[in-house]
């Protein structure tokens, strides 16, 4: 695929014969009219092609990986990252996880198996531990908050996984004052 044609793409990497690329604007959730706001996001897997000299090695298209809930603006494929046959992508716009009171871009990230060429497998969905306790500014006028973004960049290293928040807030001893903002966090799993 030229990546001419790829949608808004921001993110991507690179391991041995792998690449994986992460376009967090595209798509459309299933049944919703393809507009702006119903892009989730996706993220396409290539494999190289070893040929034979003189002709050049290719990489070939092998999958485009989504997730099992797609959301309208979770960003999936906001970030990247590769190692082997597993891969995380960061939806870093997902959204919160009280059907009560509405979140916005709390985050997530994904992880996904590679079973057979071509045969990507989600496995996990990893969310922050309770988003409302990890430094989410209410607004007031309307009791939405605004999440912390987790997602916004991951890492994979065999077994290692890590997830960044770019938005975290660092709250005093209370949980009530608000003492930096955007502070950011990380996860290691």
């Amino acid at each position: 695929r030229d990546l001419h044609s790829f949608p808004t793409r921001r993110s991507s990497d690179l391991d041995g014969d792998l690449a994986i690329i992460g376009a967090p604007t595209g798509g459309k959730v299933t049944g919703q009219p393809g507009t702006a706001a119903s892009r989730p996001g996706q993220v396409f897997v290539y494999a190289r092609q070893h040929n034979t000299p003189p002709t050049p090695d290719s990489w070939n298209f092998e999958a485009k990986l989504s997730p099992n809930d797609p959301s309208d603006w979770s960003e999936f494929g906001e970030s990247v990252a590769i190692d082997g046959n597993f891969a995380v992508v960061g939806a870093d716009g997902d959204v919160g996880v009280d059907p009560t009171s509405p979140a916005y871009f709390v985050g997530a990230a994904y992880v996904f198996e590679r079973k057979s060429p071509g045969n990507w497998v989600q496995v996990a969905k990893l969310r922050p531990p309770n988003p409302k306790l990890v430094g989410q500014r209410i607004n007031t006028t309307d009791n939405t908050y605004f999440g912390i973004r987790y997602g916004r960049t991951v890492g994979i290293d065999g077994d290692r996984l890590v997830v960044c928040a770019a938005k975290t807030d660092i709250m005093d001893s209370t949980g009530n004052t608000v003492i930096t903002i955007d502070a950011g966090s990380v996860w290691i799993y």
